[in-house]
C-alpha cells in the first residue's frame, strides 16, 4: 500500500513537471517567435484606450464633485440653508 502511494505521488509530480517544461517551452518559443500577434495589439490597444476613456471620465467626475462642495460649502458660509430643505 505504500508502495502504491509512493507511486502514485511521484507520477504526480512527473506529469507536473513535465507540464511545467512544456509550459516553460511554449512560452519562449512564442517570445522568440515575435511576442503577441497583430489581433492580440490591437485588442490591447482597445483596452488601453477604454481605460485612458475611463480616466479622464472619472477626472472629470472628480472636478465636477470639487465644484459641487465648493458650491455648498460657499452656500453654508452664507447661511443660506436651502440645502437643509431638500433633507426634510
Amino acid at each position: 500500500m505504500k508502495m502504491l502511494c509512493l507511486l502514485a505521488s511521484s507520477f504526480g509530480f512527473i506529469i507536473l513537471a513535465l507540464a511545467l517544461i512544456v509550459g516553460i517551452i511554449f512560452f519562449t518559443i512564442k517570445i522568440i517567435k515575435g511576442g503577441v500577434s497583430r489581433g492580440d495589439r490591437e485588442q490591447q490597444n482597445m483596452e488601453a484606450k477604454m481605460v485612458q476613456d475611463i480616466y479622464q471620465g472619472l477626472r472629470q467626475m472628480e472636478e465636477r464633485v470639487e465644484a459641487l462642495e465648493t458650491l455648498l460649502m460657499d452656500q453654508d458660509k452664507r447661511g443660506d440653508r436651502r440645502w437643509d430643505d431638500f433633507n426634510k
